[in-house]
Parts: C-alpha cells; structure tokens; sequence
C-alpha cells in the first residue's frame, strides 16, 4: 500500500433494521374437562345387584323349604291309617288314578285320516251329593302319523280320601270328557262301534259295614262292559265335546271306612267319523290373517254339498244372479294392495299353492272342506325430491313412481347426499319429510328413512341449494428481480364451499401479463398450450380440493420499478376471482423488507459509503462517496418506507440508532463515540403501493405523520426519533427521503488509523405506538 493510500481512512455503515411489536397480552385459559367414570357406580350398582341375587336365592331356598315341609305334614297324615283287625284295607297307591293310554281315531267318511286338530281329555267330578268336589284335569293329545291316531296318557294325580266322616258315605265318579276344536265346519261326529272297556275294582277288608277278610286290595276283580256309541255335540264356541261314560273314567265309595275304588281302561282305540256337508271360503294374507274379501266375494260363505258328487267353483257356486269369473289377480282394499298367490284346500297351508285360476274342485257328499285364497299384502311406496322453498326440484325429474312393497317390510331410502341440477346447479340433501308433511314448512327428519310400511307412504326428500365458492391466490417465487430475470408464478384455484360439491366450470384468464413467457403454463404437473389461458376449463376440482397452475413472466425495467400480474378465475356459478401480484426492478442502494402482518418497514437504504478522509489533528466532516451509487440513486437520493394498513390507525414510530465504528480488520478496535452522522430527510406519500401504477407525492397534504427535518445521531447506539404518527392518522405507505448530499459523516480529530476501513451498523426500528 503506497503512503498516500495510507493516509486516508474509510468510512461505511452496515444497515441493520428492527421492527418491534408491543404484543398484546392474551390470557390463554385451559379448560378443564371433568371426565365422569362409571366405574364406581357400576361397582356399587353389581354390589347391590349381587345382594339381591344372595336375598332373593335365600328367600327362595326358604320358600321352597316351607313348601317341601308342607308336602311331607301331608304325607304323613295321609299314611296315619291303623290296619283293620280283620281284612286289608286301601292303601295309598290304590287311591291314585293309574296311567291309561288313551287313543281316539278322527276320519272322514272314506277313512282318511283327520288331522291337525286340538283334542283334550278332561276328567271331571259329575258326582251329586255324597262325597267330592275332587279337582278336575285335563289331559291334551298328541297326533301320531304312524298310528294315525290322537294318543295321551291318563293319570287323576289326586288321591281320594280315606274314608268319609262319621255317618256320611262317599259315591264319586270322575267322568271323562273328550273336547275336539277345529272342527267347526263338520256338520256331525259319529262314534264308528261299540267299545270294551275293561273294569279293575280293588276293595278293602271292610264292605258294607261288614269285615271281609278275603278281600285283598293288591288282587282286584277284573271285569268288562260294553260302552254305548259315545255321541259329540257341538257347543256355542264351535267346539265339540262327548262324554266318554265309564271309559277311561275312575269310580270310588265308601262308607265311614275305605271301600271301593274301580278304574275303566277302554280295550280299544275309540273312532269317529267327521262328516262335512259344507264348502267353506276363506281369503287371508300370506300370514293366514283374515282380509277384507275383493269385490263380489265375501268370507266365510257356505254351500250345502246337496249332491253326491259335484264340480265346486269358488265364490260361485250356488250364488244367484250376476258373479264374477273368479277371484281377481289384484285388487285395494282399505289402501292395501292384494296380489293373488294361490289357493289350498283343507286346514293346513302347503309349503306350495294351488295357482290355477279360476278355483274349481270336485268334492263329494260329507266331505267338504274349506277353500283358502291367499293374497300377498303390499303397500305403495312413492319418492318425490323437494327444494327446501317447497318447490319440486327439477320439476319431479327425479321423482320415482309409486312402488308395490310388502306390508310390514322396512324401506329404507337412500337418497343421494348431493344432486347436480341439469343447469349446473348443487343441491345438499337435507332431510326428509312424508305424508301429509309439507316442504318448506315442516323440519325435515335428520337421517335418512328407515321405516316400517304399514300404509301408503309417500316420502319427500328436501333439498337445499348449495352455494359455491372459490378462493384464488397468485404468488410469484420472488418478489425482487434484475432487469431481464424470469418469474416463477404460482396461482392456486380452490373449492372453499361450504357443502361438499364440486367446481367444475372454473376458467382461466391472464388479465394483465404484457411480459408472459409463451409456453411455460403448467396444471397440476401437465404442460398446457397458450390457449388454455383463453378459457378453457381447469378440471374439476372435489370438496377442498385445489389445483396448482404455474407460468413464467420476464420484466424489463429501471430500480425500484413494479411490474404487476393480474389473473382470474371465471365461472358461471361463481363471481369472478381476481388475484394479483408484483415484482420489483432491484435496486443495489434499497433493501427490501418482506412484508410481515399489517404494519410494517418495506425498504431502507441498503448502505451508507462515505468519502476517504485523511487522518488530521482536527475535527472534519465526510460526506457520501456518489460513484459507490446508482445514478438514479444519486439523482432521487435515498429512501426509508413503511406501511401501515391497521384499522383505526393506532399510530407508530420510526427510530434509527448509529452502533459505535470498528475496525474492519479488527472488530475490538473502535473509534469514540465522538462520531456523528446527521441527514435530512423529507416527507413522502406513496399512492397504489407495490403496483405498476404506483406513484411517489412529494408534497402530500391533510393530516399528516411527523418526519424530524435533521436527524443527528451519535455513534452510541442510542434510538433517536425520525418519524412518527399519532393516533388517527398515519394509515397508508409513508417515505422519508434522503437527499444523498444531506448526508455527512463528523469526525473528531485524530479519528482513525490511516489505511484502516471503519464499519457501524445502523438500526431502524418501527414500534407500532406512537
């Protein structure tokens, strides 16, 4: 370094910036959820349920102790007997009514079998006076299909008394019953023979008031009768009933002592014939519930069979004057529809229907027997679509017509969540309503129908028209460029509608990009020709969904010089989005500032270089050096901005403070705090900020911010105020503008060593208060 070179010192001021925010205070509150466990509950509640469980299995067990003591005090009166002196007397057993199989045979005249009936034995007490009432029991019949026979086992479980009191004598008869249902339509029921009923008498040794000792209780006398033909009548609720006397019946006397006691066993089954003189009609519902008969026909008609042998026609035989040809195959009655499946004869339904049609048999004197029709049950169901205005969506176009479905069966509706109209239109499904339930008037039920058809029902299905929306944004990859530089665009259109719909007819424009590079348009990853920025359609896009587009554009331009990008998205259904974006020309002598909330600094000069001084033993003044600027710079000086775009316009504050001077070389050297730097600067208001239309007023007036005209700051790192705003103005994007030859640096003498660069840091602070 040569020794003039030596002499001077450099001066430079490293830029920083700060902006500060006063924070507000936010108290954050944790809500505390208080969970309820049902643990101790339920635990309790087992607690108290086992409790009852060991109470009630104690009470029980105590009941059910009392009632087997009961039955043992009774039993051992019942054996308290002293023998006779001469004889055998009854003993318990021979009291009870032993088992006796009893077979009964129901048929038609021409010997086939009756089935499917309800038959029960009844023994009754029919004694007058002397003795009783025993208790009555009653026995029910099972069919055997092999023996074509109505078989139970008979056993009286009571046994009689002893003997009767003093001076009275017993004479009981329990007589046997036979009780037949389901057959209401025979018209008579005729035992086919005599039968043998085999009599078992035990006595005791005293008879008569006289002591026999031959007579021997475990010996009985044996014998048999012959039963007269048992006659059933029918009673008043269509049953039929025969006293079966003696068969099967049970007979004891005595007189002060036991007696006598005679059980009668039938030798032989007992046989009926069921005669039918009458066809019987009967139309019911695939459960075999009666129905309300169709048009010309009616339940329950009878016909006489007259002849012995004739051709039976359903629902006309016998009827006189006009009738129909036979049953209709579908018909409503009490608003249920009937669909004809077919027809049996007799008392059971066949796991396979009779379908011809019309309903003829041959049938025969004493054989008649019912005729069923039977008809499946079904109700209409209809489904209509309703705007929630209570009009019908699209004119009923997608309404469904009415619907046969069985009765008693579950619908369950499933109507679309979202209906796109022909015109392009949404539709969100809302509830439903039925019957009588208007739309637009009644709330529509939540869910979806899952009902029970017992009747006509009409279901309406509400629909509320949706309103979509869009959001576009457009961001570029940077916002500062050189003259010539390419810029990455990204724009991002999407679906923010509330309902889940679609967009599907969104369009594309550039609306201003003069400087748009031919060919770099690309959606969701796939080139797309120039010609879609003329309107073609971007593809649908789902509910929340988006789709990304991404073109170039190259500026050309002076510093500091915006170049703005506008485009939209278009669409019938929609408003026309528009989103806009700019970049900057860089400029060397501005730093940038991205933007942060809604106040903030957006540029300050990005350096300050100061003339070489050389080393003196006085004080003396440096000013800027104007070939380390542009010459824009040098014309229009430099430039601090700020915006503040809050609401109400709370004002702020704009500080600078000058760091102490270092030793480029070695930052631990510094100079005194003696050193200075004063500027000037001057009020700016910018109009259409970040904007190719944006412009610079020079001489803004109203209300406006404060700017200190000479800002003097000492090298101490001390804030010294440059502009401020008070509450209620200062809104917008303000400038405070240095002239560069307002510029200077004060040194004290003997600043510096000769050769070395001398460095500060200079900080601008935006506080947002005044």
């Amino acid at each position: 370094m040569s020794s003039s070179t030596k002499r001077f010192v450099r001066f430079s001021l490293l830029i920083s910036l700060m902006v500060t925010f006063f924070p507000v205070n936010q108290s954050v509150y944790a809500e505390e959820k208080t969970e309820l466990t049902k643990e101790s509950t339920i635990e309790k509640t087992k607690e108290t349920k086992n409790t009852n469980e060991s109470q009630e299995v104690t009470t029980k067990t105590s009941d059910t102790k009392e009632v087997e003591k009961g039955k043992e005090e009774s039993s051992e009166e019942a054996i308290k007997i002293q023998p006779f002196a001469a004889g055998q007397p009854l003993r318990p057993e021979h009291l009870y009514y032993p088992d006796t199989l009893v077979q009964v045979r129901f048929q038609y005249p021409t010997g086939a079998p009756v089935e499917n009936l309800d038959v029960e034995l009844e023994l009754r007490d029919t004694t007058v006076g002397g003795g009783g009432p025993m208790p009555s029991s009653t026995y029910r019949f099972s069919y055997n299909s092999t023996t074509q026979l109505y078989e139970c086992v008979v056993r009286y479980p009571y046994a009689f008394p002893y003997s009767p009191p003093p001076s009275v004598s017993y004479s009981i008869t329990m007589q046997s019953y036979l009780i037949i249902r389901n057959l209401d339509l025979a018209t008579s029921i005729t035992e086919n023979y005599k039968n043998t009923i085999t009599t078992t008498t035990r006595r005791s040794g005293f008879y008569g008031g006289i002591t026999i000792p031959s007579f021997d209780p475990d010996n009985p006398t044996v014998g048999s009768i012959t039963n007269n033909p048992v006659g059933l009548y029918k009673q008043a609720d269509k049953s039929w009933i025969g006293y079966l006397s003696p068969s099967t019946s049970i007979s004891y006397s005595a007189s002060r002592e036991p007696a006598s006691i005679t059980n009668y066993k039938p030798a032989t089954p007992f046989s009926f014939n069921v005669n039918y003189n009458y066809m019987t009609e009967h139309i019911v519902n695939e459960k075999g519930d009666t129905i309300a008969a169709p048009t010309g026909f009616w339940n329950y008609r009878q016909w006489y069979i007259n002849t012995p042998t004739t051709l039976y026609e359903f629902g006309r035989t016998n009827v006189v004057g006009p009738k129909e040809t036979d049953v209709p195959m579908k018909y409503v009655a009490g608003g249920i529809t009937y669909n004809y499946e077919g027809w049996y004869t007799g008392w059971t339904k066949p796991s396979t229907l009779n379908t011809a049609h019309p309903i003829t048999v041959n049938v025969k004197q004493n054989e008649g027997f019912p005729i069923t029709v039977v008809y499946s049950s079904h109700v209409l169901k209809t489904e209509k679509y309703y705007k929630s205005d209570g009009t019908s969506l699209e004119s009923g176009l997608h309404d469904k017509t009415a619907e046969e479905v069985p009765l008693d069966s579950t619908f369950t509706g499933t109507p679309k969540n979202i209906i796109k109209a022909s015109n392009g239109d949404y539709y969100v499904y809302q509830g439903w309503l039925k019957d009588t339930e208007l739309p637009g008037t009644d709330t529509p039920r939540s869910g979806k129908p899952n009902e029970a058809m017992t009747q006509n029902t009409e279901f309406k299905y509400v629909y509320k028209k949706a309103t979509p929306s869009r959001s576009l944004s457009l961001t570029p990859n940077t916002t500062h460029i050189a003259s010539g530089d390419q810029v990455t665009w990204t724009a991002k259109v999407k679906n923010t509608s509330v309902e889940a719909i679609n967009l599907d007819d969104t369009d594309m424009r550039l609306l201003s990009v003069p400087d748009y590079v031919s060919g770099s348009t690309v959606v969701d990853g796939v080139p797309q020709s120039d010609s879609f920025w003329t309107g073609t359609s971007i593809p649908l896009i789902g509910p929340g969904g988006e789709v990304t587009i991404q073109f170039k554009t190259q500026h050309v331009g002076v510093p500091n010089s915006y170049h703005g990008t506008v485009i939209s998205a278009e669409s019938t259904k929609v408003s026309r989005d528009i989103a806009r974006g700019n970049v900057r020309i860089k400029d060397e002598d501005s730093k940038p500032v991205p933007p942060t909330a809604d106040i903030g600094l957006e540029n300050v000069p990005s350096k300050f270089v100061f003339e070489d001084v050389t080393v003196n033993n006085y004080s003396q003044v440096s000013l800027l050096k104007l070939s380390s600027y542009a010459s824009h710079t040098i014309s229009d000086g430099l430039f601090v901005r700020l915006f503040d775009d809050r609401a109400g316009a709370p004002g702020w504050r704009l500080t600078a403070k000058l760091d102490s001077f270092k030793q480029a070389a070695h930052p631990s050297r510094t100079l005194s705090t003696g050193v200075s730097m004063d500027f000037k600067s001057k009020l700016e208001q910018v109009n259409n900020p970040n904007t190719s239309t944006e412009t610079i007023d020079p001489s803004p007036a109203g209300s406006l911010p404060t700017i200190q005209s000479t800002v003097h700051l000492s090298s101490n790192n001390t804030d010294v105020l440059v502009m401020n705003s008070p509450i209620g103005i200062g809104d917008g994007t303000w400038q405070a503008r240095i002239p560069l030859n307002d510029v200077q640096l004060t040194l004290p003498a003997n600043s510096g060593i000769a050769g070395e660069t001398y460095e500060s840091t200079l900080t601008w602070t935006l506080s947002d208060a005044p």
